[in-house]
């Protein structure tokens, strides 16, 4: 699951006057909430979706307490459009985006483009896009050109390092629009990502 993408969102709340005391509790009642993006996850490859000799309680129960799509969950089997669908709610083809991005690409998502974090900071929500972005990597595309206040991860897939001989860039860690580490130790990247979401989540 190192490519794992995932967007947290927690309602932001300043308490300052009486006034902000009741819109505070009137925030207090939206939830916080954690979206996963899961590349190179089958439909079947989860208990919940039917699979009997792949064990996987953790994720079951979430599915147990939770909504479980079964069709039209996604508009791709790619990285790139799939992401591009789902933080803005249109098609590939509307976004433009039909294909998956490289390193040293030219093209993002476009300005232009509203996405789910936007619409969050409007609500008042913070939010933090932490794993594999995967769409655009130049300044101009990245995660806090958005909609995110916080990003903690990779720009491209991990795997792409086989595109060493096509003499790629290295796969980089960043936080925020900083490389912290190049190239990325993918050992224990999965935790890191994890840490830094339950990062998010206790200090907001």
């Amino acid at each position: 699951m190192v490519n794992a993408h995932v967007l947290v969102a927690a309602a932001t709340v300043a308490v300052s006057s009486a006034a902000d005391t009741a819109r505070a509790e009137a925030t207090d009642s939206r939830p916080n909430f954690v979206i996963i993006v899961a590349d190179d996850l089958g439909y079947g490859d989860l208990g919940c979706y039917g699979n009997t000799r792949i064990r996987t309680p953790a994720i079951d129960r979430i599915a147990s307490q939770g909504v479980r799509l079964t069709e039209f969950y996604t508009p791709a089997p790619t990285c790139s459009p799939a992401r591009a669908a789902l933080l803005t709610g249109r098609h590939p083809l509307r976004t433009g985006i039909t294909r998956v991005f490289v390193p040293k690409e030219v093209q993002g998502l476009p300005d232009a483009e509203l996405t789910l974090a936007e619409h969050l900071l409007e609500a008042g929500y913070e939010t933090a896009c932490i794993g594999k972005w995967h769409l655009g990597g130049r300044s101009q595309y990245r995660p806090q050109r958005h909609g995110f206040d916080e990003f903690f991860g990779v720009l491209y897939s991990n795997n792409m390092v086989w595109l060493r001989r096509l003499q790629w860039p290295r796969i980089e860690l960043f936080d925020a629009d900083r490389s912290i580490e190049s190239p990325v130790d993918q050992r224990f990247l999965t935790r890191r990502y994890t840490q830094r979401a339950v990062d998010f989540v206790e200090r907001r």
